[in-house]
């Protein structure tokens, strides 16, 4: 049986930066029963959030 989840942004980023809840969402998203819809604006938004963190120097270029 597969199961659904809507992500938004926030959750959707916690699989590439490890903040609180970040092996709750990787451990969701490695099982391949899972289906995870989410906006189109996410893509967007998680561009930003990333750029952000860059600025912020929170994420290096590599990681970027």
């Amino acid at each position: 049986m597969v199961s659904h989840f809507y992500f938004d942004t926030s959750a959707l980023v916690k699989q590439y930066l490890l903040e609180p809840g970040s092996h709750w969402v990787q451990t969701l998203l490695s099982d391949r029963y899972t289906l995870v819809v989410t906006s189109e604006l996410t893509r967007i938004e998680a561009a930003c959030t990333f750029a952000r963190r860059r600025r912020e120097k929170l994420l290096t270029d590599d990681d970027f």
